[in-house]
């Protein structure tokens, strides 16, 4: 059903339920994470969608509430990007860990440099 606004009421409805929980993940995010990302990463960004499609009478921004929207906009990315940066680090950290262990059950244990050689 197609509202006043120029979208249908069903567009408007799940754009009111993407700003209802801070911790719900959102589309805004969808270009920077692979799918197996969002489906394992427990960290979600909030939405970042300030003015609805279709609302374009009446909503005037000035340029300094443009600016101030796009530096949030810019800090919140830079916030996802460090985490995912910080989760990359622990994965590889992990696996590395995980092939050192296993790398450790094919050697034979180092001798020991306390007791002296044997002739």
């Amino acid at each position: 059903m197609v509202s006043s606004k120029g979208g249908s009421e069903e567009d408007d409805e799940s754009s009111d339920s993407e700003n209802e929980g801070a911790g719900e993940e959102t589309e805004d995010w969808d270009i920077f994470l692979s799918p197996m990302h969002r489906r394992t990463s427990p960290i979600h960004a909030p939405s970042t969608s300030y003015v609805r499609q279709g609302q374009t009478s009446g909503a005037s921004l000035t340029r300094d509430e443009v600016d101030e929207l796009l530096l949030d906009q810019r800090t919140l990315i830079e916030i996802r990007l460090r985490t995912v940066k910080l989760e990359i680090m622990q994965h590889v950290a992990d696996e590395f860990m995980k092939v050192r262990d296993f790398i450790s059950t094919l050697l034979p244990p180092a001798p020991s440099r306390s007791t002296p050689p044997m002739a």
